[in-house]
C-alpha cells in the first residue's frame, strides 16, 4: 500500500488575523467568535485529495508577533508551504508581513530554498467599500507581487504553476474562499514535496 504523502503547512502572521479561525473551519467544518490567542503554536492534521492524490495536511499554527519568531524561524525550513495571513480590515496587520515575517524568511533561508507562499487576505466578511483604510483585492495581489519580487532569489520556480506567492481572499465565518485556500495549499505543497525528492 502506497504511503500518503505529508504536507507540512506552516501558518503565520500578526495576532488575531484569523489563522486559527480558519484551521478550525477547513478541520472542523465551524467558526468560533471568540478564540483564546495561539500560545506558541497548535497542531492539526487533516487528509485531503488533489489531482486524484490523497495528501495529508500537517497544519502548524503559530502564534503571532515577534516573541514566537524562534518557533517558526526552526519550522520554516520543514514547510512544503507558508501560509501569510493578514486582516483585510486591519492594515497594519499587512505592514507586519512586510516589517517582519519578510525579514524572518529571507534570514531562515538565505542558504535555503524557500517553499512556495499563500498570502491570504482575511475576515473579508468584514471589509467596507466605505473604508479606505480596508484592503482590497487589488492591493492585496499587488502585494503578493511585491512579496514573490522581494523573496524571488530565495524560491525555487514551480514548473506548472509559474508563481511562487499566490494571493487567496477568504472569510473564516462565512467560509468564503476556505476551499480554494486549501486546494492551492495541497497543490502548492504536493509540487514543493515532489520536486525535493527529485
Amino acid at each position: 500500500m502506497a504511503q500518503i504523502p505529508i504536507i507540512k503547512v506552516c501558518f503565520t502572521g500578526d495576532s488575531q488575523v484569523g489563522k486559527t479561525a480558519l484551521i478550525k473551519r477547513f478541520t472542523e467544518g465551524v467558526f468560533y467568535e471568540v478564540l483564546p490567542r495561539t500560545v506558541g503554536y497548535d497542531f492539526k492534521t487533516k487528509p485531503f485529495q488533489i489531482d486524484k492524490t490523497m495528501v495529508r495536511l500537517s497544519i502548524w499554527d503559530f502564534g503571532g508577533g515577534e516573541v514566537w519568531e524562534f518557533l517558526r524561524e526552526k519550522f520554516y525550513p520543514r514547510s512544503n508551504v507558508i501560509v501569510i495571513v493578514f486582516d483585510v480590515t486591519n492594515r497594519k496587520t499587512l505592514i507586519y508581513i512586510g516589517m517582519h515575517i519578510t525579514k524572518e524568511l529571507q534570514e531562515v533561508f538565505k542558504n535555503k530554498t524557500l517553499p512556495p507562499i499563500v498570502l491570504v487576505g482575511n475576515k473579508t466578511d468584514l471589509r467596507q467599500s466605505s473604508n479606505k483604510d480596508h484592503i482590497f483585492t487589488e492591493e492585496g495581489e499587488k502585494f503578493a507581487i511585491e512579496l514573490e519580487e522581494c523573496l524571488r532569489p530565495l524560491f525555487t520556480p514551480i514548473e506548472k504553476i509559474k508563481k511562487n506567492v499566490i494571493y487567496i481572499e477568504t472569510s473564516a465565518k462565512t467560509g468564503s474562499g476556505v476551499g480554494t485556500l486549501f486546494k492551492w495549499i495541497a497543490l502548492l505543497g504536493l509540487h514543493h514535496l515532489l520536486s525535493m525528492k527529485q
